[in-house]
């Protein structure tokens, strides 16, 4: 799959230290977009879904499609388009991050192999058929997302349709803690600088009222 290859260092780490549970139960822990017009790439992930009983998308690009859904690639002459793995096979948990902490992604592989139902299941929220404030949350991201990209406002997360509702926003700081790029600032409530922001999902995904701070659009 595609992606900056750091989730990959992470799961590589992961399955060394847990090689033969991983084997034993059909683990997958799958990191990167997919990219829809290599062939090979979408045989591959269809092929680690046939041959695993769970699988585990990791990071953002694989959770989301991350910065690489943004892109138009011109390779040959041909657009490349590239989607999160869950558009292409089920994915059974999802772990998101730009990237993840590795101790995390431990925490919810050890969880799956004990089946620890109380950690597991705060890992299902990106299921199609997982629903949180009415409407799978995953697609109140990608609402989120379509906003980003036709903004170029220095409001919060940069448009008109406020993604975050500032009657919920308490101006934690979760968010800005949590980007990995450095976009966020805050000055009583989140603000992002667009040119810094990788549409990577991080902030959203650990807001802790992310429930009451999505769009109303995506309600």
């Amino acid at each position: 799959m595609v992606g900056c290859g750091y989730c990959g260092k992470i799961i590589k780490s992961i399955e060394k230290k847990y090689y033969d549970k991983l084997k034993e139960k059909k683990i997958a822990l799958v990191g990167g977009a997919v990219n829809l017009d290599d062939k090979e790439e979408v045989e591959k992930i269809k092929e680690i879904r046939k041959n695993s009983d769970i699988l585990i998308a990791v990071g953002s690009c694989a959770v989301s499609g991350g910065f690489q859904r943004m892109l138009i690639g011109l390779e040959n002459g041909f657009p490349q388009r590239f989607v999160r793995i869950g558009d292409v096979v089920k994915v059974d948990y999802a772990i998101i991050g730009c990237p993840p902490d590795e101790e995390e992604v431990e925490k919810v592989v050890e969880a799956v192999l004990n089946k620890d139902k109380e950690i597991v299941d705060s890992y299902l929220i990106l299921k199609p058929y997982e629903i949180i404030a009415g409407k799978p949350i995953i697609d109140a991201y990608m609402k989120v997302n379509e906003v980003l990209l036709t903004s170029n406002k220095e409001l919060c997360l940069g448009c008109d349709d406020a993604p975050i509702n500032y009657e919920f926003c308490t101006g934690c700081g979760t968010c800005v803690a949590k980007c990995p790029a450095n976009a966020l600032t805050i000055d009583e409530k989140p603000k992002v600088n667009i040119s810094k922001c990788i549409k990577c999902g991080t902030c959203f995904f650990n807001c802790i009222r992310v429930k009451e701070a999505l769009p109303s659009e995506a309600r």
